[in-house]
């Protein structure tokens, strides 16, 4: 229940945007034609006891849209209502009942009526995040980012242009970041923000922008793609805007210090002398 009104109203505060971001129809939509979906009995105590990060990215998707229906059938105040019972140690089981006059199992029912209704559609090449569960507390593989990648030829074609983006060699960098998307069956982030990064780099900006609008459009929250907007606008003279992706970035990521320093450059320039200040203790 928390993390469905976290999930559901968390939009509200940050851009007043549908909680429903493509990573979440995508997979709710997998679901739903695979017939998959997680009971609200396996989500409780907490989404934390699901098996599998896959699981528990489902269950997220699940209990947000129940939000909704909840909102949308009841209204605003059914939820502090329940909310309020929960707190006096009743069952969800025994608060629907209470409240709704149906049990669980009828009240998963008649959401999944609800939801298979908004008809939602999974983005062809559409890969879901990676996220894995930490098991041990060992050091990670330094190239991690590269397991996110989908196929090994991929791979090799941006560690390829890693070494020769490191190097200098930007427009050989391109060449081979290219055809890693060309390769790859999946829309990845990573891939696309490198290759942005880069066309950046060479001062070809709308061919960054472009890039970089079609990630953010695909995964609104990814914080690397929010930074490098924040640094195109910054680039470009567009304080405002560089303003506005910076501290959307921060909010998803507060340990990037570069974007940070960056807050702070463009505070001073527009005179924001206190938030200046906040950021420096930061």
């Amino acid at each position: 229940m928390h993390e469905g009104i976290a999930k559901y109203f968390e939009t509200k505060w940050r851009n007043g945007n549908g909680y429903l971001t493509p990573v979440m129809e995508t997979i709710l939509a997998r679901g739903l034609k695979a017939n998959y979906l997680i009971p609200l009995d396996r989500m409780m105590p907490s989404l934390a006891k699901l098996e599998t990060a896959e699981d528990v990215q489902l269950a997220y998707a699940e209990v947000s849209t129940m939000i909704e229906y909840l909102t949308q059938t009841q209204g605003n105040k059914v939820i502090s209502s329940i909310l309020e019972k929960l707190a006096e140690g009743e069952s969800f089981n025994h608060v629907l009942i209470e409240k709704l006059e149906i049990d669980l199992n009828a009240f998963q029912k008649e959401w999944r009526q609800f939801i298979t209704q908004k008809k939602l559609k999974a983005i062809p090449g559409f890969k879901l995040p990676g996220i894995k569960f930490k098991t041990n507390r060992l050091p990670q593989r330094e190239n991690k980012e590269y397991e996110e990648i989908d196929n090994h030829k991929s791979q090799d074609l941006v560690f390829l242009g890693d070494i020769l983006k490191s190097r200098g060699f930007h427009k050989a960098a391109i060449i081979e970041y290219q055809s890693a998307i060309d390769q790859s069956e999946f829309f990845s982030p990573i891939l696309y923000n490198k290759l942005a990064k880069t066309h950046f780099i060479t001062k070809e900006h709308m061919k960054a922008k472009v890039l970089l609008e079609k990630n953010l459009a695909y995964y609104p929250m990814f914080h690397t793609t929010l930074a490098n907007l924040g640094e195109l606008y910054f680039d470009t003279g567009n304080i405002k805007k560089s303003l506005k992706f910076y501290e959307r970035s921060i909010r998803v990521n507060p340990f990037n210090p570069f974007v940070h320093i960056r807050l702070m450059t463009i505070y001073q320039k527009m005179g924001q002398k206190n938030k200046n200040e906040l950021q420096a203790k930061l």
